[in-house]
């Protein structure tokens, strides 16, 4: 298993035949030199070694692969597993893989580990969430170390409006955006009992970030933490699970979307991880609305609403916005529509850039879009 492990440079050049196989090797030549600047002889010399670990094969001078992206995914995930933790479930999940789906038992120690007070790195659409339990001081103050984020407030997901009415106010039209297929968060003004029920959530604020389940993983917890019920109903009633969603990153870096790049990037920061073999191609994050009265406003877009385009009074050439230093967000026109990259973030360090100019070029690519 060890012989299918490729270091970075070695994973770039596998993922542009991946990419593209089958390929012809004297393509594949081109396609290094652009990408990776090599010679001719680096890359045969690479894709030799690559043949002989059985992750590829050159024959005919086609090259194709003999272990898909997703079987290597899944191969290093459970080396991990092995290598880490023993293969000890309690210490690390790995889920919808090809050889394995996630059975009610791993539901269930994956609920009771989070209830214990530990942090797990779950995958979801857009990227991975770190989650804990919400009504655990101890764990929210753990998670606010490990992430270095001191002070700012953890938007947390409950079941129902029933569940998050005992720490918010929830109005009607926040409540049809809480439940629409884009699913935001939304902020909504905290009860009285708010931070006795959630401590350290937001702390001196007003306001909770709420969010509802979207994804199967989230339904499968809160059904298990509720007892599972046969009642087909059971999502309308009462849940006192609440469970804190935050961005998986580090200190203001870019959302983690893949497999390895978690298992890397959130070490000594997630206790427990749980992916799938389903590729994230597009960094989102989760959208944000603010309550107001009775009505609602979006203040973060990102997940469910990006790219839908926003119509311009009046139409024009085709410009780029690239936005501003903090909170940043692109724009790209298109006659009399203007159409936003998600949220991006702050622009004060490079991988952030290079993630701002990675959704400028794909808006460029899939709406066909030339800035003048």
């Amino acid at each position: 298993m060890s012989d299918l492990k490729m270091g970075p440079v070695e994973t770039r050049f596998a993922e542009i035949i991946w990419d593209r196989e089958p390929v012809g090797s004297t393509e594949l030549v081109r396609l290094a030199e652009e990408a990776l600047g090599w010679k001719k002889s680096t890359t045969y010399t690479v894709l030799k070694r690559l043949c002989d670990r059985g992750i590829f094969q050159n024959e005919g001078g086609t090259v194709t692969s003999r272990l898909s992206r997703a079987d290597y995914d899944t191969a290093q995930s459970q080396q991990f597993v092995e290598e880490s933790f023993s293969g000890s479930l309690p210490a690390f999940i790995t889920a919808f893989t090809r050889r394995k789906k996630l059975t009610e038992d791993e539901i269930a120690e994956l609920l009771r580990q989070i209830q214990d007070g530990k942090i797990a790195a779950v995958k979801g659409l857009g990227g991975f969430h770190l989650v804990c339990d919400a009504g655990n001081a101890a764990a929210v103050s753990e998670l606010r170390q490990r992430k270095h984020r001191p002070f700012k407030p953890f938007a947390v997901m409950a079941l129902n409006d029933l569940s998050a009415s005992r720490f918010v106010r929830i109005s009607e039209k926040a409540s049809k955006e809480l439940h629409s297929p884009q699913a935001p968060i939304v902020l909504c003004p905290k009860t009285e009992d708010a931070d006795r029920l959630l401590p350290g959530i937001a702390p001196e604020l007003n306001r909770i970030g709420v969010m509802m389940p979207y994804t199967p993983i989230h339904w499968l917890l809160f059904f298990e933490a509720i007892g599972r019920p046969e009642d087909p109903d059971w999502y309308k009633k009462e849940c006192d699970l609440v469970l804190v969603m935050t961005s998986a990153n580090a200190g203001g870096e870019p959302l983690v979307i893949g497999n390895d790049e978690a298992v890397q990037k959130l070490d000594g920061i997630a206790d427990l991880f749980l992916t799938h073999n389903r590729d994230i191609l597009i960094r989102c994050d989760d959208s944000v609305m603010q309550q107001r009265d009775q009505d609602v406003q979006l203040i973060r877009r990102a997940r469910g609403f990006t790219p839908v385009a926003v119509r311009l009074p009046y139409g024009g050439p085709s410009v780029i916005a690239t936005g501003p230093w903090l909170k940043n967000t692109a724009c790209l026109t298109k006659g009399d529509h203007a159409f936003l990259t998600q949220h991006i973030g702050d622009t004060d360090r490079v991988s952030n850039c290079r993630t701002l100019a990675r959704a400028v070029e794909h808006l460029s690519e899939i709406f066909e879009i030339t800035p003048k």
